[in-house]
């Protein structure tokens, strides 16, 4: 964009920062205001995010595993009272 400005915008400011109104005096706000601080804070959020959402998946398959196994040894329970034997 600075090149739709000319010669003296490029010189007095400083891209990737988008002016708030043409028409006024130049006040810039960035356009990514990333510090490291933030960024830090960001990549620890989404870590943590990923770590609850493996969290429960984990204990929701520990608790399909507890159920299975309730379902087997009531199977295998009622083989037995039947006289079924699998050899």
């Amino acid at each position: 964009m600075a090149w739709l400005l000319g010669e003296g915008a490029r010189r007095r400011y400083k891209f990737p920062f988008a002016p708030l109104a043409w028409n006024r005096s130049p006040t810039w706000v960035p356009i990514c205001p990333t510090s490291f601080k933030s960024r830090l804070v960001l990549a620890l959020s989404g870590a943590l995010v990923f770590l609850v959402f493996v969290s429960v998946l984990s204990y929701r398959r520990i608790l399909q595993e507890d159920a299975d196994q309730k379902w087997i040894e009531h199977t295998h329970l009622v083989l037995e009272k039947l006289g079924w034997s699998p050899n």
